[in-house]
């Protein structure tokens, strides 16, 4: 995602999440490659992330 801007915002930012979000839903990329390709961290904090996404308790 070079020239994105994404690298500049917070891991855990809202928009990252909801690009994984979709990215999970529309194909078969595993979380361990989104967290790397839109520097989230590891898969676990973005399944953390996702989950409270999905749940609402994401604001």
């Amino acid at each position: 995602m070079a020239g994105s801007g994404l690298g500049k915002r917070a891991k855990g930012d809202l928009g990252k999440v909801q690009i994984a979000g979709r990215l999970r839903e529309e194909t078969l990329v595993t979380v361990a490659w989104i967290a790397a390709r839109l520097g989230m961290g590891t898969a676990g904090y973005v399944n953390k992330r996702l989950y409270r996404w999905r749940k609402g308790m994401l604001a």
